[in-house]
């Protein structure tokens, strides 16, 4: 048997190598990784993207031994959320490539932390290459953000009965970003002033998170995660506190041997401010020596009412406002609030409470944009900062300068829900390389904690002169906001510094690129100079413009063009205001029919009120020009215009009063009268000197410092140095009158002057908006209205 087998073997085995040898294909590496690096631009193994600090790129470079059929590159954070992706299609790449990160994700600089980069490349039939390298990202500058004084009120709190308050300080000026993160690490709640939102350094913040995800639903027990973000041109910082929710954790009865039948009106939440007073009723069960009433939350108390005595089975019932001493003012923050009542009878001291749920409607800003993003503020341009919040409030509007809170333009105005506003600003005396941003504030108008933020930049850019091409400046719409029931003429002012052929187009939205609305000058050759055009505010296929946002566009050509764009709006209005120019042109082209250009419907000529080209004999203001003109307070421009939307500035207007008021003038100017900004010598010194000597102008600083000559003035400023004048000259006094505008309060320093202009009616509107600039035919009508007053 041993031998057979031994003879099978020996068969097999001649069998098999009868049979040529087969070479089996192994993995040899024709399709491998030759080199994979990250590296930043230090090559210190950091990776800093603040583009004032670091500002570096990363660079990922590869090699393979031969083409990929597909290549991509992906950057993920430590979360493992994708932040990058590179899908490499050119054939050139996909055997070597090289591609640079500038460390932004969802236009914002990625937080610090480790972060990994991955290669994967694939090829018919050959095994895919997956490859991953890290970096970290690092903000060393001292200019970040930092976060100090980050603290919780509770680590463990009952949404039920009080919220945990959240507080923190931003030690630089950065954008902040608050949330709340569950245990998964996914957001569940943000906070609407706490998105990527401007704050200036120093600024302290306390927030409160009652429970809820941003849904409104109540979130489950367990482990949160509270994240604070900060972002400025130095770099990036998050810092993190845990806190537990658990809804377990109090049981206070609303009853108990003392008082029952515990009762609030509303029953769950109250609006202090916009709900009537709160309504608080309860039983007495048995005689009582004292009962406190207490807004409780956390460590914070706040008597509501106390007895001193109260007997069986009186049924009591309280108003509350929702402030802290139930006296109309300091408001209780919002939240959730334990109304305690705390009783004694002999020497039994018992408490019993109910959950209330303050609530303060907060401000949206629905809109927000200025008419001009750019302007020359030495050449006198302005920008009118229009607004729209979806609820009454009370709105500061705040100037930036390079990133801080530098002026307000704006404060404590009252505005109402749903209408537009316009303020105009005219750049302030600020430089052509100063950053500035205009920043509004809309707050509650009872609880100015509960309030939303909004900005937007200004350029300042000087404006020069060329040969080829014709500058348009100082160019606006008036007004900028048509009331929807207004029917009213548009006019467009603009100055052109040379020749030109130029074009004037309507378009729907802000850029001047959406759909054309009417075209209202077509290729018209213009003269040099101030241009007034008046539009009856008709589109090209007839009816008047209906509510929305649009934006006029003006194309002046020479041998190269100039554009320049403005917005206004068409809507329900709170208030504006708005300056401007006049002007002459003439020339060839075409203007529609619904268009009039300096007083004529195709340009040039000379006007029809007080031999002003630019104000026609239509005009409201057209009687008080030409008695200013007859009188000689005004002579107008050389170019025979007159520009009653046109800012007046300080020493103008003293001008036109004195003269209307036939003051002499001081002869003694001699220097520079104490102030390090005025010309000696210049035509308006006697004006100052004068105003000096009656008391009616002091100038900055009490007159020892800055006279500003060539600011503008509001309509405060203006109502000032109106009434002090006639003051001194004996024809009125300044005292107690009743009656005012709306929006000027008691305590504000020009409301004496205000209550006298509304008692001489010299605007025609309920609400003064002391902060609007005064135009030169807004201070003419004034003068006038007050002579045939014998005011003046």
């Amino acid at each position: 048997m041993f031998k057979k087998l031994l003879s099978g073997l020996g068969l097999m085995s001649i069998l098999v190598m009868s049979f040529p040898a087969i070479e089996v294909a192994q993995a040899v590496g024709e399709f491998e990784l030759v080199s994979f690096t990250v590296t930043d631009s230090n090559e210190d193994g950091t990776f800093d993207p603040a583009p004032s600090a670091g500002n570096e790129t990363l660079k990922m470079e590869y090699e393979l031994s031969e083409p990929a059929d597909n290549l991509k590159l992906e950057i993920s954070n430590s979360a493992g959320t994708v932040i990058y992706v590179q899908n490499v299609s050119s054939s050139s790449q996909l055997t070597t490539g090289s591609f640079q990160w500038t460390g932004i994700f969802e236009t914002r600089i990625v937080t610090p932390g480790n972060y990994q980069v991955r290669l994967n490349a694939n090829k018919l039939g050959e095994d895919s290459i997956n490859e991953i390298r890290s970096f970290s990202v690092v903000y060393p500058n001292l200019g970040k953000g930092l976060i100090s004084d980050f603290r919780l009120s509770k680590e463990v709190f009952d949404p039920s009965f009080s919220d945990v308050e959240i507080a923190f300080t931003n030690t630089a000026s950065s954008n902040v970003l608050l949330e709340v993160l569950d245990s998964n690490n996914f957001v569940i709640k943000s906070f609407n002033n706490y998105k990527h939102t401007l704050y200036q350094s120093g600024a302290e913040h306390k927030v409160l998170w009652d429970g809820t995800n941003d849904s409104n639903s109540k979130v489950v027990n367990g482990d949160y995660t509270v994240r604070v973000t900060t972002r400025n041109e130095f770099g990036a910082v998050v810092s993190t506190k845990p806190v537990e929710v658990d809804r377990t954790l109090e049981n206070l009865p609303d009853n108990n041997d003392h008082i029952y039948r515990i009762k609030f009106t509303p029953s769950t939440t109250f609006e202090p401010g916009d709900d009537d007073d709160m309504t608080i009723g309860f039983t007495v069960q048995e005689d009582l020596d004292e009962l406190e009433i207490v807004a409780v939350r956390g460590s914070d108390e706040f008597l509501i009412e106390e007895f001193d005595e109260l007997y069986r089975n009186e049924e009591i019932e309280i108003s509350w406002d929702g402030t802290e001493d139930n006296d109309g003012y300091d408001y209780l923050d919002e939240g959730n609030w334990v109304i305690e009542f705390r009783s004694t009878n002999g020497t039994e001291d018992l408490v019993a409470g109910k959950v209330i749920r303050l609530k303060y409607e907060q401000p949206e800003i629905d809109d927000f944009f200025l008419s001009k993003k750019e302007i020359d503020n030495e050449l006198g341009e302005f920008t009118s900062i229009v607004f729209r919040v979806d609820a009454d409030a009370m709105v500061d509007l705040v100037v930036l300068r390079d990133g801080d809170e530098d002026d307000f333009i704006e404060e404590d105005f009252e505005v109402e829900g749903n209408l537009w506003y316009a303020v105009d600003w005219d750049g302030g005396s600020y430089d052509y390389r100063d950053r500035i941003e205009i920043k509004i504030v809309a707050r509650n108008i009872v609880n100015e904690n509960v309030q939303s933020t909004a900005s937007t930049t200004l350029k300042l850019e000087e404006i020069k002169e060329s040969t080829r091409k014709a500058n348009v400046v100082n160019d606006f719409m008036s007004p900028v906001i048509m009331d929807t029931n207004d029917n009213d003429d548009f006019v467009l002012n603009y100055d052109i510094d040379n020749d030109a052929i130029v074009t004037i187009t309507i378009h729907k939205g802000q850029n001047g690129t959406g759909t054309s609305v009417i075209e209202l000058i077509t290729r018209q050759q213009q003269d040099s100079g101030f241009n007034e055009v008046t539009w009856n505010g008709e589109k090209s296929g007839g009816g008047r413009l209906a509510k929305g946002i649009y934006s006029y566009k003006i194309v002046s050509r020479v041998d190269s063009t100039d554009t320049a764009i403005g917005v206004f709006v068409v809507g329900d209005t709170g208030g504006s205001s708005s300056g401007g120019t006049g002007g002459s042109s003439g020339g060839q082209g075409s203007v529609n029919p619904n268009v009039t250009v300096n007083g004529s419907s195709v340009g040039g000529g000379s006007g029809t009120c007080g031999g002003f080209s630019d104000v026609p004999s239509t005009s409201s203001q057209c009687e008080a020009i030409k008695w200013a003109k007859d009188n000689g307070i005004i002579q107008g421009y050389s170019d025979g215009t007159f520009r009653s939307y046109a800012p007046i500035n300080r020493v103008e207007t003293l001008k036109v009063i004195f003269t209307t008021a036939k003051l002499g003038l001081s002869s003694f100017t001699v220097g520079n009268l104490g102030f390090s900004d005025v010309q000696e010598g210049a035509w308006y010194m006697p004006y100052l000197a004068t105003g000096i000597n009656m008391g009616v102008f002091n100038g900055d600083g009490g007159g020892a410092g800055t006279a500003r000559p060539d600011a503008t003035v509001n309509r405060a400023e203006l109502l000032k140095l109106v009434f002090e004048t006639s003051r001194v000259r004996g024809k009125d006094s300044v005292g107690n009158c009743f009656g005012n505008y709306w929006d000027v309060e008691a305590s504000q320093w020009f409301s004496a002057y205000a209550c006298k202009a509304y008692s001489y009616q010299l605007f025609n509107q309920a609400q003064l908006n002391p902060n609007f600039l005064s135009t030169r035919g807004e201070v003419i009508e004034i003068l006038h209205k007050l002579a045939l007053l014998n005011r003046m």
